[in-house]
């Protein structure tokens, strides 16, 4: 586990089994947050770490409406 680069940024992932909202805070606690995916190239690198891991994905807002952690849209492209 531990850390990954891809691009400009690094990715984490913990050996620690959390809930959604408890691996966000963890996130946000170390002054990150869950991986909001902006590319192809991004979600394959993602793919290829071949493990089961929280994305910044949610509809806590709205229900059935979805968007990133940071605010964006999703967007199916």
């Amino acid at each position: 586990m531990g850390w990954h680069y891809f691009k400009p940024s690094w990715y984490y992932l913990s050996t620690l089994k959390r809930n959604w909202s408890s691996s966000r805070q963890y996130c946000i606690d170390k002054g990150g947050d869950l991986v909001v995916i902006n590319s192809q190239e991004e979600q394959l690198f993602l793919a290829e770490l071949s493990v089961l891991a929280w994305i910044g994905l949610t509809d806590t807002d709205t229900e059935d409406v979805w968007r990133w952690v940071d605010n964006t849209n999703l967007t199916e492209t």
